[in-house]
């Protein structure tokens, strides 16, 4: 893979540039068939020099091929939105990847409704850290075949754009004739394509079918680039085995063919890896466990149990209530192939219990492998949701799953069809050669099929990844390495293995090559257990369960570290690395990946961001250079801070203790807005920056001596806030929790503090927002000064027309005076949560002075055109901002310390004060408006106090 780091200087940057478009040239000009023009190549190349010239903070990464597979870095594009950042990055990006902006369009997965994917689920926050948004490439409405351009999104103001995943085609002009594309499967193409599904082993046996059919442009495979054509993409069926073949539409050559089953193939004994695991039936023993979101019926209605199997079933006393069940619950139906499906049932008068208990007797195989099915299925299933609350497809109810199956590939295997979207079971037999295996429906296999499924409905292929995702899944879910002991009707040996070099690029079989994706997951894991004990498997299932939402293609790329290292992230800048840089960089350096390059130095904060400096400039803040690949250029630490929109510079102090500083703050109003950026160079010359993009993104403080909660309202109680409808027909003010609604994403999956409740608009499943008109939430009397109180709170907003008629106001009152705005948010927040203060600053702008008698009220609007708009309010809090300094007899220079400082400022100022007197006379302490021989004793008297040094 070749890649392009910046530099300090554009000119490597361009030098590096011309290597590789010229090894890209002659790539090109070797490919089989009909290849590129190299005019079309040097003229990509142009484009990716400009955009690295005008994106200081970008990389990319290459296929094989030299087409671009990955951008990355830092303020790749910004918006007021994820989806107008998106935006912005196909526009700017679209020459350098070879298409036109008007082919990107936008892609919906599964049972989703916008091309938004929420990732990174933090349940500390109750928010997503990312917004993916997905791509498909088209031309006069035609798909081109394989592509995909996922963008993520940071869900923070600026909303930048932090990677972009890309496998897309070159079309060079290509246009179609609208007669090509409404013309059907041509005679030639049909026999082609039958001819060549008669080649495929599994459909050599028996008549095969054409299922479906629809035209796309193929432009090429992976980092196979050529020429568009019009072509047929067919779905190939012969019983339950179905296949996708796609042939040129004009000849009816076969293009490329995949499978639409994925299944676990173990026939071929002889190649199985020999290792340990977690077991079969036949290796483990059984114990009881619930039977969660069960169907239960009963007075002929359904019921479903919770997590823990139980449900309340409405009754009378001395009524016999019969009640009854099959394995088949809210998200999962499991169907018994060998024979009639199991079920429960018992007679009872109330209060019971009834007991319904499966596998009772625990000797048969069939009703073992159906209740492993099912407990097994909707443990992985919430174990995916607790990571992504919104996964994809996961909201649906009756996924099939066949088990105890001795058809098709069976014994010995276990298969995820894609088309019917059902995991398939076999029950225990003895193969072709001769090998005994046993039933398949156990944890490790369940877990590697279902992980099919999740890789299917996030856009992916399948694939190497496929099968390295499914042992990953099951290796992170079950903390182990081993996937399917006692595969063998032995328990001694297992399938595959985590712990395996494996590595990529890899060309060998899919299962094997999809070890090395796992093997980075477990290695990994063995290094964060060392550095995170407690959450190692949090971290890490967290990563690999959203990661699968930014995949392309079915390879597993030596880059695809990147998409970990995005996620991993905190800060919007994978170049001074992530909070778990070193163990995700070393699990996955072990099996080939190549690690994206560091900035020389980074930027820390060890005591954090202040929330307050002093107005009299006497607070500092303590700033941390970290030597990453490079060492720091002494002497080049600064602050830029904007007073009243003034730039002020402070230079950084040592403070002798390594790479640690101390920024003194500048003077400002007490109660007013206090911006600021840190800068420093490394001794190569590169310039960081914290933000990283400042001054376009910046830290904020405010100026204050010291501030007190005076009031914090997390909205679990009823406190005297009051919803009013106005004019709007739906989606009015609401306290309680949020509702998850898998099919209406736009709704916050958690209030902002983790209290449990908070108000919001419209909460209710389904369609909940805001309609046609406005919703007010108006707050009870608060007793705020309007001189030295600030207000702040959270609040979450998701808008899809930004013209600013769609927003939520912010409005003040001190009840004598008419209501004022004081705030406006007209920007699409993501799926994230943001702090928003109303400052002393601010109320003095509105003109008014009633002390105690303050209302705020926050009024939503959905008004023309209608579109949606979700917002909600949570921790809000009233802090009283304290602007008088501590005094200390004979502190002249105002640093809260009597020393050698204030005694020279006093010397300075020998003799009679300047007039006015008081108060222009600092050094006056006795005060008699003459600095003499009395203020000096004071100052003696006072001599070391204050508060005791930093260590």
């Amino acid at each position: 893979m070749a890649e392009i780091r910046p530099g300090p200087l554009h000119g490597g940057r361009i030098s590096a540039l011309i290597g590789v478009s010229a090894l890209l040239l002659v790539f090109i000009s070797q490919t089989s068939g009909q290849s590129m023009s190299d005019g079309a190549a040097a003229t990509t190349e142009v484009a990716v020099q400009s955009f690295l010239e005008s994106h200081q903070f970008a990389s990319v990464s290459r296929d094989q091929a030299g087409g671009i597979r990955r951008v990355y870095g830092r303020n790749l594009a910004t918006g007021n939105s994820a989806v107008a950042s998106a935006a912005a990055l196909c526009r700017n990006a679209a020459p350098m990847l070879g298409v036109k902006i008007d082919d990107l369009a936008p892609t919906a997965l599964p049972q989703r409704q916008a091309n938004e994917i929420p990732v990174l689920y933090d349940p500390a926050t109750g928010s997503y850290r990312f917004t993916a948004l997905h791509f498909t490439q088209q031309r006069d409405g035609v798909d081109v075949y394989g592509s995909r351009l996922v963008v993520l999104v940071r869900n923070q103001p600026g909303f930048s754009v932090v990677l972009a995943n890309a496998q897309l085609r070159n079309l060079h002009g290509y246009q179609i004739a609208r007669a090509d594309v409404e013309s059907g499967i041509t005679d030639l193409t049909h026999q082609s394509v039958l001819a060549h599904a008669g080649d495929i082993s599994e459909l050599q046996q028996g008549r095969a079918q054409i299922v479906e059919q629809r035209k796309v442009i193929f432009a090429g495979i992976g980092n196979d680039h050529r020429m568009p054509r019009l072509a047929d993409s067919v779905v190939v069926q012969k019983g339950t085995e179905k296949w996708r073949i796609v042939a040129d539409a004009e000849t009816g050559v076969i293009l490329d063919h995949k499978p639409l089953i994925c299944r676990i193939d173990l026939i071929t004994i002889a190649n199985a890896f020999s290792t340990e695991g977690i077991g079969a039936d036949i290796c483990e023993n059984e114990s009881v466990a619930p039977l969660p979101f069960l169907a239960i019926n009963a007075n002929n209605t359904v019921y479903y149990t919770n997590k823990f199997g139980s449900v309340t079933v409405p009754g009378q006393a001395q009524q016999t209530i019969t009640v009854s069940a099959g394995l088949v619950g809210r998200w999962f139906a499991v169907t018994n192939a060998a024979g009639p499906s199991s079920m429960a049932m018992q007679s009872i008068a109330p209060p019971g219990p009834a007991i319904l208990t499966f596998n009772a007797t625990n000797l048969s195989e069939h009703e073992r492998a159906e209740v492993n099915a099912y407990i097994q299925a909707n443990r992985i299933r919430d174990f995916v949701l607790k990571y992504n609350p919104i996964f994809p497809t996961l909201g649906g109810q009756g996924f099939p799953i066949v088990v105890n199956r001795d058809d098709l590939f069976c014994p010995g295997n276990a298969w995820y069809d894609i088309p019917t979207a059902s995991l398939n079971f076999c029950e225990a037999g003895v193969g072709d050669t001769g090998q005994s295996f046993p039933n398949t429906a156990w944890s490790s296999i369940i877990y590697h099929e279902f992980g099919h499924h999740i890789v299917e409905v996030s856009g992916s292929g399948q694939g190497q990844y496929g099968e390295g995702f499914g042992d990953a899944l099951s290796t992170v879910m079950l903390d182990s390495p081993l996937i399917g002991f006692g595969y063998f009707d032995n328990c001694t040996d297992s399938l595959r293995t985590a712990d395996t070099g494996v590595s990529v690029p890899c060309s060998s079989s899919i299962h094997f090559c999809g070890q090395a994706l796992s093997g980075c997951i477990w290695d990994t894991r063995n290094e964060l257990i060392n550095t995170d004990p407690q959450e190692y498997q949090d971290i890490l299932a967290n990563l690999l369960v959203n990661s699968v939402l930014l995949h392309i293609g079915s390879t597993i790329e030596q880059d695809l570290v990147i998409d970990f290292l995005t996620l991993d992230d905190d800060n919007a800048n994978i170049f001074d690395g992530s909070p778990h840089f070193d163990a995700i960089t070393t699990g996955f350096a072990a099996h080939g990946m190549i690690i994206p390059p560091l900035d020389p130095i980074s930027i820390d904060f060890p005591q954090g961001l202040p929330s307050i400096i002093a107005p009299n400039g006497t607070s500092t803040i303590e700033v941390s250079i970290v030597p990453l690949s490079g060492m720091l250029e002494p002497g080049t630490v600064s602050a830029t801070f904007l007073i009243n929109g003034v730039p002020v510079v402070k230079q950084a102090q040592p403070t002798g203790r390594g790479n640690a500083f101390t920024i003194s703050t500048p003077s400002a109003t007490c109660g007013s807005r206090v911006q600021y950026w840190v800068t420093a160079q490394a001794t190569d010359g590169t310039a960081i920056m914290s933000p990283f993009d400042a001054p376009a993104n910046v830290h904020e403080t405010v100026a204050a001596y010291d501030q007190t909660e005076i009031m914090r309202e997390d909205f679990e109680q009823e406190n005297g806030w009051t919803s009013l409808p106005l004019d709007a027909t739906d989606g009015w003010w609401e306290r309680g929790e949020p509702i998850s609604d898998f099919l209406w994403t736009y709704g916050p999956p958690a209030d902002s503090d983790g209290s449990g409740s908070c108000w919001l608009t419209g909460n209710h499943p389904g369609n909940s927002d805001v309609d046609d008109g406005s919703v007010r939430l108006v707050s009870p009397i608060l007793n705020v000064s309007v001189d030295s109180g600030m207000l702040e709170y959270d609040y979450y907003l998701r808008l899809t027309n930004e013209n600013g008629n769609d927003r939520i106001v912010v409005e003040l009152t001190d009840g004598l005076s008419p209501w004022v705005e004081v705030a406006r948010h007209d920007l699409d927040g993501g799926f994230a949560w943001h702090n928003a203060r109303i400052t002393p600053d601010d109320m003095a702008t509105t003109g008014l002075t009633n002390t105690g008698t303050v209302q705020i009220r926050f009024t939503v609007s959905d008004l023309t055109p209608q579109s949606v708009v979700e917002a909600g309010i949570d921790n809000f809090r009233i802090n009283e901002l304290d602007c008088q300094p501590d005094i200390i007899p004979g502190d002249v220079n105002g640093d809260l310390s009597v020393d050698v400082f204030d005694l020279l400022d006093l010397l300075d100022a020998w003799g009679d004060c300047p007039q006015p007197c008081p108060p222009n006379c600092p050094a006056d302490i006795s005060p008699d408006c003459s600095v003499d021989v009395f203020d000096l004793l004071f100052l003696l008297n006072s001599w070391g106090s204050g508060p005791p040094p930093s260590p």
